[in-house]
């Protein structure tokens, strides 16, 4: 008797399962999708072509033509510089396509203005260079053989003026220069002087940098000795100057002395 199917299951011949399909059938793709992959394979270089025909030709435009080019030199941060004096020191031609300008160069031109602390050149598409100054900030005047010079907190002499600022101590050194220790130590010891006290400092002298004296209105003197520990040294000279007296010595803080 045969075997007589389950109701509800399908029925499959195992000897059927287990005959396999023809090569012929089992690699067989539909054509449509053959002719796809086929025209694939024809564009893709094409494709790819015409993107880099694009990429150079953007960068052609951006390189050598005048479509992003140099229109105008924006500069921010001025006080006593003026713009043409930075632009003269930019010397960027206007029409000079942006990528061509090297920016590094064009702030190291004006980073060699005198008066100029830091400088930050940026391109700004489509034409424009924007320059940013930080002038240098005067901390003292320093008397050289041009007449008076104005000191910034490195020590350098930077700017010669006429006349020397109201209310800017003199620097009393050998030479107002970053690489002289002396000139530092001068600044450094202005830069700790408490707010309230600097409008009396008249002069700040340092023969050596471990001698720097405060020349005060009044006719009194501040010998402040070496930079170390001049953050104790302000807190010591503000009350200490309320005692009567010519010299105030505070070059060891915690043994200051009065005569």
């Amino acid at each position: 008797m045969s075997a007589t199917p389950q109701r509800g299951k399908r029925y499959s011949d195992p000897r059927r399962a287990a005959r396999p399909r023809p090569a012929s059938v089992r690699g067989r793709r539909p054509a449509g999708r053959r002719r796809v992959a086929k025209l694939r394979r024809l564009l893709r270089p094409w494709v790819l072509m015409s993107v880099v025909t694009v990429l150079v030709g953007l960068g052609y435009l951006l390189y050598y033509t005048g479509l992003f080019a140099v229109r105008e030199v924006r500069i921010d941060g001025l006080k006593a510089l003026s713009a043409e004096e930075i632009r003269t020191a930019a010397n960027v031609p206007e029409g000079t396509p942006l990528l061509q300008v090297d920016t590094a160069e064009v702030a190291a031109r004006i980073g060699a203005v005198p008066r100029v602390f830091t400088v930050n050149v940026e391109r700004s598409f489509p034409g424009s260079l924007v320059v940013t100054v930080d002038e240098r900030t005067p901390v003292g005047v320093f008397n050289g053989a041009e007449g008076p010079q104005l000191v910034d907190g490195t020590g350098r002499a930077y700017a010669t003026v006429p006349k020397p600022p109201d209310g800017l101590p003199v620097v009393k050194v050998r030479s107002a220069a970053p690489d002289d220790p002396a000139a530092k130590a001068a600044v450094d010891v202005l830069a700790a002087v408490p707010d309230k006290l600097k409008p009396e400092v008249l002069e700040v002298a340092a023969e050596v940098p471990g001698d720097v004296r405060l020349q005060l209105i009044g006719g009194r003197e501040v010998r402040w000795g070496s930079t170390a520990d001049s953050g104790r040294k302000a807190q010591v000279l503000e009350p200490l100057l309320g005692r009567p007296g010519k010299i105030f010595n505070i070059s060891s803080p915690d043994l200051p002395t009065v005569v």
